[in-house]
C-alpha cells in the first residue's frame, strides 16, 4: 500500500531508509556489467587524468568537491553489446553513480576521451533525488530512488499532466556539459598530448559529443547531429545576449552558469525571460528532449531579434507541446 511518502533528498540525506537505499544502490553501480574486462593501465591512467582535471577546474571557481570518480564507478564495454552497430558512447547513471563508456578499439581516441569527461561532468554536477516510499508486504519500507535534478537538468515524475514526456532544460543542460567538458580538457592538455597524443587544437574544435536526431527542413528528413552541432551555439547565442544585457563579458556569464552547473545555484532563468521576453526560460526548458520538430523552432526561437516574430514562434511550439501531452 502506497503512503505518498515522497521526499528530495541529497547524497547526504538522512531521511528514513535513504540514505541506505542511496548507498545500495551506489554498490550495485561498482558491479562489473556485461562484456566489462579489467581496467587497462591506460584506462586507469586516463580516470585519474581527468578526475585531476575537473580538480583544477574546481579550483579555479571554488567549488568545494574533494571527491573524485574512482575506476570501480566507470565502465568499459565492447560498444557492439551496448550500442549493436552505432557508433562508441558513453552514459552515466546519478542514482547508482557509474558511468559506462564503450570502446571500438583497445586505444583510446579523443571520442572516448571526451566521452568519459562528459560522464563525469555529469556525475559531479549537482543532483538532487526524489524517493517514492511504499509498504512493503514484509512491514519494512519499498523505496525507489529518481533522479529530478541533474546539473540544470529536471525532471518532474510527480507532474501526472506531464506522464514524464518532458524532461525540462535537458538541452540546456547537455550543452552546458559540453562548454565544461572542453574546458577540462583543455585543462590537462599537455597530459592528453603525452600520454594520448591528442593535440590541444583538437579539443576544442572536433565536433563530438552524444548524438541525436534534427529535422532540417531543407532536405525534409532528420540527420544525426551533435550536441556540439546544435545546443551548444543555442546557449552561447542565449550567454551573448545576457552578457550584453548585463554588461559583461561572455565568459563571466559562462563562469557564473558552470558554478551554478556544480553547486545548484539557479541558472540564470531570470536573465534569459529579461532578454528574450516572458516565457522563453520555458522555451529553454524544451530543448533536448522533444521531436525535431519543436527543436529546430526553439533553435528559430532564440536566433531571431524581432520580438514579434519570436512571440509567433512561442505560440507555435506551445501548440506543439499541448499537442504532445496530450498523446
Amino acid at each position: 500500500m502506497e503512503n505518498m511518502d515522497r521526499q528530495f533528498m541529497g547524497v547526504a540525506s538522512s531521511g528514513e531508509g535513504l540514505r541506505e537505499e542511496k548507498e545500495k544502490q551506489q554498490k550495485i553501480g561498482l558491479e562489473p556489467i556485461v562484456g566489462e574486462k579489467p581496467k587497462t593501465e591506460e584506462e586507469l591512467k586516463l580516470i585519474n587524468l581527468a578526475n585531476a582535471g575537473f580538480q583544477k577546474l574546481f579550483e579555479k571557481y571554488g567549488i568545494e568537491k574533494t571527491i573524485g570518480i574512482t575506476p570501480e564507478q566507470v565502465h568499459f564495454t565492447d560498444y557492439k553489446l551496448i550500442s549493436g552497430d552505432h557508433n562508441v558512447g558513453g552514459t552515466s547513471n546519478p542514482v547508482e553513480e557509474m558511468i559506462i563508456i564503450t570502446k571500438k578499439q583497445e586505444f583510446f581516441s579523443l571520442l572516448e576521451i571526451h566521452f568519459l569527461a562528459h560522464e563525469m561532468a555529469h556525475l559531479f554536477s549537482h543532483t538532487r533525488h526524489f524517493a517514492v516510499i511504499k509498504d512493503g508486504e514484509d512491514g519494512n519500507k519499498d523505496i525507489k530512488l529518481f533522479p529530478v535534478r541533474s546539473g540544470f537538468g529536471l525532471n518532474r515524475p510527480w507532474n501526472k499532466k506531464e506522464k514524464g514526456k518532458i524532461r525540462h532544460f535537458t538541452g540546456f543542460n547537455e550543452a552546458m556539459t559540453e562548454i565544461i567538458t572542453t574546458k577540462v580538457l583543455l585543462v590537462i592538455s599537455e597530459e592528453l598530448e603525452k600520454e594520448f597524443k591528442i593535440k590541444e587544437e583538437e579539443l576544442s574544435k572536433s565536433h563530438i559529443g552524444k548524438r541525436k536526431l534534427k529535422y532540417i527542413p531543407f532536405i525534409k528528413k532528420a540527420v544525426m547531429v551533435s550536441y556540439r552541432e546544435m545546443y551548444v551555439p543555442i546557449v552561447e547565442e542565449i550567454i551573448k545576449k545576457i552578457a550584453e544585457m548585463k554588461g559583461q563579458t561572455s565568459e563571466e556569464i559562462t563562469d557564473q552558469l558552470v558554478k551554478a552547473y556544480f553547486n545548484g545555484e539557479s541558472p540564470m532563468l531570470y536573465d534569459i525571460e529579461k532578454a528574450f521576453g516572458t516565457g522563453s526560460a520555458r522555451i529553454l526548458s524544451y530543448l533536448g528532449s522533444q521531436t525535431p520538430e519543436i527543436e529546430d523552432l526553439i533553435d528559430d526561437y532564440f536566433a531571431v531579434e524581432d520580438l514579434e516574430e519570436r512571440k509567433e514562434i512561442m505560440e507555435e511550439i506551445d501548440d506543439l507541446m499541448s499537442d504532445k501531452i496530450k498523446e
